[in-house]
C-alpha cells in the first residue's frame, strides 16, 4: 500500500489565518447586506434589509444559486490550480451571512439580534474558509500521491486558454459589430502573434496579440459609439463629451437618484470594513494562495504576472458596469470587481498589495455615481461589456474542454479524451446541468479517478 503523506507549505498556518479572516469579514458584510459576491443575489438585498423578504427565503435562493457554481466550477478548478478560487469561499459566506438574522432598524451594536448574527456569521465564515484552505491542499496532496498522479496534470486544463485569451476581443467585436470587424481583429492578432512568436516566446506572443486585438476593439467601439451620439445632433463634433452630458441630464430621474445617493451613502459609511476585506484579499492574491479565476491563477502561478493581470483587466471591463450599477441600485457592493486581483499581483510584495486594494476600494466606492452616470449617458458601453462577458465564456468553454480532453488523455489515453467528449455531449443533451465552461475540468477529474480505480484493481493501462 502506497503511503500518502500530507505536505503543506511552510507558511501554511499563516495562510489559514488569512483565509479565516477573509471568511469572517465577508460573512459579516453579507449579514449586514453591504457586500455580496453572487451577482444574482445582490438585487434581493434591499428586500432583505427592509424586511420584505424573510432571510430564510433569501438564504435558500443563495444556496440554489451557489450550489451548481460551487461543485461544477469552483471545486474542480480549485483542485486543478491547487489553490482555492474565490468562488469556493464567497459563495458559502454569502449564504452564511444572509442566513443569520439581523436587525436593520437599529445600529448593529444597539441590537442583541444583530450582535448575535454578526458573531455567528464571523465564526461560521472563518471556520468555512479555514476548512477550504486545509481541504484543498489536503485533497491535492492525496491526488498527487495516487497511482496515477493527478494534481500536476489537472493544472494543465487551463493551458489552452492561457495562449488564446487574445480571442476575447476578437469575438467581442464580432458579436457587437459584425463579422468583418472580427476578421480584421483576428488578422491583426495573427500578425502580431507570429511576429512575436518568431522571437522564441509563445507566452509573449499571446500577451501582445491580446493588446493588439483589445486596441482594435477600442478603436472600433469608440468610432461606432461616437457615430451614434453625433447622428442628427447639433453638438460640435469635436465635443463628444458635451453630448454625453446632455443625455445624462435627460435620462436622470430625480426620485431615482435621490434613492441611489442614499444607497451610495450607506456604502460609504461602511468603507472601512469593505476596504479591510479588500486588503486581506490583496494579500492572498499576491501570495498566490487564492485566485479570482482559473486562467489568471494558472498564469500567475507559472510566473506570468502581466498576462494574468491583463486577463483580469478583460474580466473587469466586462463586469464593472454591471457591478457598479447594481451597487448603486441596491446599496450593496460586489465582493470583487476583477480589478482587485489585477492590481494586487502587480504590487512588489504582499503588504503593498494589501494597501493598494485598501485604497482601490475607496476609489471604487467614490466613483460609483460618476461611473453609473456615464453608463446612463453612453448605454452602448454597458451593452459592449455584456457582449464581452459572452465572448469570454465562449472562449473559456472551448479552451477548457480541449484542455480537459488533453489532461484526461494523460490519465487514460485516448479513451480519456473520448470520455470528455461524451460527458460534454451528455451535458448538452441534459440541458447543460453542468456549467458549460466547467465540463472539461470536471470530466478530466472524473476520468482521473476512474483511471486510478482501474489501476488499483490491476486493470490499468500499460505505460
Amino acid at each position: 500500500m502506497r503511503q500518502i503523506v500530507l505536505e503543506l507549505p511552510p507558511e501554511f498556518g499563516r495562510f489559514v489565518l488569512v483565509f479565516a479572516a477573509i471568511g469572517a469579514v465577508s460573512a459579516v458584510l453579507a449579514n449586514r447586506g453591504l457586500s455580496i459576491f453572487h451577482d444574482g443575489l445582490r438585487p434581493l438585498i434591499p428586500s432583505m434589509v427592509s424586511g420584505v423578504l424573510p432571510r430564510r427565503d433569501i438564504a435558500n435562493t443563495s444556496f440554489r444559486l451557489g450550489l451548481g457554481f460551487f461543485w461544477s466550477f469552483a471545486l474542480p478548478f480549485s483542485l486543478g490550480l491547487t489553490i482555492p478560487l474565490v468562488y469556493l469561499i464567497f459563495m458559502a459566506t454569502d449564504w452564511i451571512g444572509v442566513r443569520f438574522n439581523a436587525d436593520h432598524d437599529r445600529r448593529w451594536y444597539e441590537s442583541g439580534l444583530s450582535l448575535r448574527g454578526l458573531g455567528g456569521s464571523a465564526v461560521a465564515g472563518a471556520a468555512w474558509s479555514a476548512a477550504v484552505a486545509v481541504g484543498v491542499y489536503g485533497v491535492v496532496n492525496v491526488m498527487q500521491d495516487l497511482p496515477i498522479p493527478m494534481a500536476d496534470a489537472m493544472a494543465q486544463v487551463a493551458d489552452p486558454v492561457i495562449f488564446i485569451f487574445f480571442l476575447f476581443p476578437v469575438l467581442t467585436v464580432g458579436y457587437q459589430y459584425g463579422l468583418r470587424h472580427s476578421i480584421a481583429g483576428l488578422g491583426i492578432g495573427t500578425v502580431v502573434w507570429f511576429a512575436v512568436a518568431s522571437q522564441g516566446n509563445e507566452h509573449h506572443a499571446a500577451i501582445w496579440a491580446f493588446v493588439a486585438t483589445l486596441a482594435h476593439l477600442a478603436v472600433v467601439a469608440f468610432g461606432k459609439i461616437r457615430a451614434i451620439h453625433l447622428a442628427g445632433d447639433d453638438v460640435d463634433p469635436n465635443d463628444i463629451l458635451a453630448r454625453w452630458e446632455q443625455e445624462a441630464e435627460a435620462l436622470d430621474t430625480p426620485d431615482d437618484w435621490e434613492q441611489f445617493r442614499k444607497n451610495i451613502a450607506r456604502i460609504k459609511r461602511s468603507i472601512i470594513p469593505l476596504a479591510s476585506l479588500y486588503a486581506l484579499m490583496g494579500a492572498a492574491y499576491h501570495l498566490a494562495i487564492m485566485s479570482n479565476g482559473p486562467i489568471a491563477g494558472r498564469l500567475y502561478s507559472t510566473g506570468f504576472v502581466v498576462p494574468a493581470a491583463l486577463v483580469m483587466l478583460a474580466w473587469a471591463l466586462s463586469y464593472v458596469p454591471m457591478k457598479f450599477a447594481t451597487a448603486v441600485v441596491t446599496g450593496c457592493m460586489a465582493t470583487g470587481t476583477f480589478m482587485d486581483m489585477a492590481v494586487a499581483i502587480l504590487m512588489p510584495n504582499w503588504w503593498s498589495a494589501a494597501l493598494a486594494l485598501f485604497i482601490l476600494r475607496f476609489v471604487e466606492v467614490w466613483s460609483l455615481e460618476p461611473v453609473v452616470r456615464f453608463l446612463d449617458a453612453v448605454p452602448e458601453v454597458r451593452g459592449l461589456s455584456e457582449t464581452m462577458r459572452t465572448s469570454i465564456f465562449h472562449v473559456m468553454e472551448i479552451g477548457f474542454l480541449i484542455g480537459g480532453g488533453l489532461v484526461a488523455a494523460q490519465f487514460a489515453g485516448m479513451f480519456g479524451f473520448g470520455a470528455v467528449v461524451v460527458i460534454w455531449w451528455i451535458n448538452s443533451k441534459a440541458g447543460s446541468k453542468i456549467m458549460p465552461m466547467a465540463v472539461g475540468a470536471l470530466a478530466a477529474l472524473l476520468v482521473g479517478f476512474v483511471a486510478n480505480f482501474f489501476e488499483a484493481v490491476g486493470l490499468g493501462m500499460p505505460t
